[in-house]
């Protein structure tokens, strides 16, 4: 289910991703690229973690002789978070249970949807943070079940919660509003 979600997504988000070459550019977007490349101060407004994202990947794209092939190389990354977190949901609800048939619709809901890839198309901080966000909260049923059954997987999932509640300070600056008092 996971693989076959990731393929089947990548296949149907693909034509967005290059419809929208480079990248959509949500306002916030060009202040973080200024701010990335040293045009302008860095400032708390953006998170440091997501501004640092998109600087490094423009670099890249510049050392291969192109701004916009780097904010390509954004949006892949950032598309590559997005579908696997939708893959690992669908694994979620395979392990819960749900018909292949409620499954198949939410796939074709995620891969037809034009928002989803569109979404997954644009540089803004809330799109990695979404997709971060989607794991945590699956995670987070995962150790209260884990908990009420005294599983052994409690700690892997603690651990990967852990490092989810740290992407989610690192990519949106109230991402601790969330992560602290959850982790109590």
């Amino acid at each position: 289910p996971f693989l076959g979600a990731v393929m089947f997504l990548t296949a149907a988000w693909c034509p967005y991703l290059i419809a929208q070459y480079p990248a959509g550019m949500g306002h916030d977007a060009y202040s973080q690229l200024n701010q990335a490349l040293g045009y302008s101060q860095m400032t708390s407004h953006h998170p440091p973690f997501h501004t640092f994202w998109i600087g490094f990947c423009v670099k890249v794209g510049r050392r291969l002789g192109s701004m916009n092939l780097g904010i390509f190389l954004y949006v892949l990354t950032q598309a590559a978070l997005a579908v696997g977190a939708i893959a690992c949901f669908m694994w979620w609800l395979r392990q819960r249970g749900m018909s292949w048939k409620l499954r198949l619709a939410v796939l074709l809901f995620f891969g037809f949807f034009p928002l989803f890839p569109m979404y997954a198309a644009t540089v803004i901080k809330d799109v990695p943070y979404s997709f971060v966000y989607l794991i945590y909260v699956l995670l987070f049923l995962e150790i209260a079940k884990d908990i009420r059954e005294e599983k052994q997987e409690l700690w892997r999932h603690l651990t990967v919660f852990g490092g989810c509640s740290l992407l989610l300070m690192l990519l949106r600056v109230n991402g601790i509003y969330l992560a602290v008092p959850s982790a109590a």
